[in-house]
Formats: structure tokens, sequence, C-alpha cells
């Protein structure tokens, strides 16, 4: 079976993969210039760009950005996308995620369309504010979601309050490793695996106008895809390939199988995000929280780590 191209508003994208975004130096400019260039959706995280590009943002002595207006630097952030679609050679299509949890969650998603972003993905939260800062720009909006319920909510609330519907929606499992909205006991009752999370949230989809609905967090391969695809899925979310600084694959904190040829040739690996009962509990399946504050105490402990290039 071949893979159907994915429409986000106005733009085709061929390789219907979305680029999970991880924050805190993990899906920055080189590797979702890298992913697009491929054809599919590279995504940048709008989180601590300031730590990105130093030279644009007021720092503390230790070298930390001041304050959110500089830790989620605007300058940081367009020189991002402006980089990765240089790299993307006009190949896919380059999103921003943006945690609706973030100090200045408006005024980034403003950022991010000033930038030039061609979508934001927003999770962490419900994004039920995102058009109202976005506005009429031609920017897909796609928000995170687990569950059905979810996807109600704020397709009620957009259509009623800005006249607009979600471009595509993420259905996050347990096992994508992210912001997720599941308690940890959760994470592993058979009601809350992707697979019979999906039926529903598919439904509640075409209730809307047949939305793209992408799924994340335990599909590893193109079998993965098509058994989900069988079902009804739209489209499948790469969200464990990342790229980062060569002392952070080294860290404890982050461990993975290691890969080379993923991300347009760069050499990529996977944090933690398959849950297992066997093993590893503790560590795969936390609260979103815990693993930004866990990255953003070994961002700081490396000294300016996230100057790749």
């Amino acid at each position: 079976m071949s893979l159907k191209p994915l429409r986000l508003r106005n733009k085709v994208v061929p390789i219907p993969i979305i680029q999970g975004g991880m924050g805190v130096g993990i899906s920055w400019e080189r590797l979702a210039g890298a992913v697009a260039r491929e054809g599919a959706v590279g995504v940048i995280s709008a989180v601590g760009t300031g730590y990105r590009y130093p030279e644009f943002v007021k720092r503390d002595r230790f070298g930390r950005p001041i304050g959110s207006l500089h830790t989620h630097s605007k300058e940081a952030l367009t020189r991002m996308v402006q980089e990765a679609k240089r790299s993307s050679e006009g190949k896919g299509a380059i999103g921003v995620n943006i945690l609706c949890a973030i100090t200045d969650y408006g005024r980034v998603a403003v950022d991010a369309v000033e930038a030039g972003a061609d979508a934001i993905i927003s999770g962490a939260g419900l994004p039920l504010r995102l058009p109202e800062f976005v506005g009429d720009a031609d920017v897909a909006l796609i928000p995170i979601v687990s569950s059905a319920r979810a996807l109600n909510l704020i397709c009620r609330t957009w259509e009623k309050k800005y006249k607009r519907l979600p471009d595509a929606v993420v259905l996050e499992g347990p096992k994508s490793g992210g912001h997720q909205g599941f308690k940890y006991e959760e994470c592993f009752m058979p009601e809350y695996q992707l697979e019979n999370l999906f039926p529903s949230l598919l439904e509640e989809a075409q209730r809307w106008g047949n939305i793209p609905v992408i799924v994340a967090g335990g599909v590893w391969s193109y079998r993965g895809y098509t058994l989900l695809h069988g079902k009804g899925c739209e489209r499948s979310s790469d969200s464990h390939a990342v790229h980062s600084h060569p002392r952070m694959r080294r860290s404890p904190h982050i461990q993975g199988d290691s890969s080379e040829g993923g991300g347009g040739g760069h050499h990529t690996f996977q944090v933690p995000g398959r849950i297992s009962p066997e093993g590893h509990k503790d560590t795969l399946c936390r609260e979103g929280a815990g693993r930004l504050q866990r990255l953003e105490r070994l961002c700081l402990s490396l000294h300016n780590p996230l100057q790749q290039g």
C-alpha cells in the first residue's frame, strides 16, 4: 500500500509523517529541516529557544535566559524556522510545536505565525484559544488530544468562537512519551492504549467533517501504519526519532536504541517511549512536566550544549 500525501490546509506534504515536537533542544531547526527535506513534516519546538541562540537574549550570570520573553525568544524561533526552511530545500513542511502550559503561549503562537510556520501543533493542555492568536493567517492548526471528548470540546469551542475547525488532530497514546492526559496507572490499562482510543476519536473527527487523524505513540514501522490505516487512520506521527547534541546522547537521562540513517541521514536515536510492563515503568511514563524539567536541568548542566553545528 502506498502512502497518501497529507494535506494541511493549503499545503500538500508527500510523505504523511510528522516528526514529534520534543522541547529544550531536541526538535530544532537541524532535525526539522532534515525531515522536511525528505518530504515529511519537520517540527520545531518553541520551548526554550533562547538557549539555542543566546546572542539574541538577555541572560543571567549563569548564561540562562531571563524571563519568558527571552526563554521563548521570538528572534531565535524566527531564525530557526528560516534555517529549517532553507535546509528543507522547499520540500515538505515546517511546523512549530507550542505547549499550552508555557507562559506567553499566545505571544509565542503569534511569533510562530510571523516566523512563517506552515503549521502549529499544540498540546500539554487544550489549545482552546489558539485560533484567536492566529487570526486569518494561512497556517494549519493541529491540536494534540488523548480522547474523543477533548476533540469534541476543541471543535465546539473553535466553531462557536472563531468559525474554524482543526486542520488535523494528533491522537497521543500512552507510548508517545509526551505531555499526555493519562495517569501513571492508566498507561498500562488496555482501554487507554492507542488502538483502543483510536475508534472513538476517528468517529468524532468524522462528525466534524473528516478531520485528518494523526496517531502518535506505538507506531514504529510501516506495518504499524498500515494496520491503523486499515481502521481509518489518515496519517501516522514519528514521535521517537530525534537529533541532539552528542553529550545529550551519552547522558543517562536519555537512553534508547541508536540507529543510523534517520532524519535525512543524520544520527538519530530513540527517547524512552515504548511502555512495557516488564521494565522501565518508572522512567517511561511520567507526567510531561517531569520530563521537561529533567531536560531543562540537563541542558543547564552542559553549559550551552544546544549550540549545534
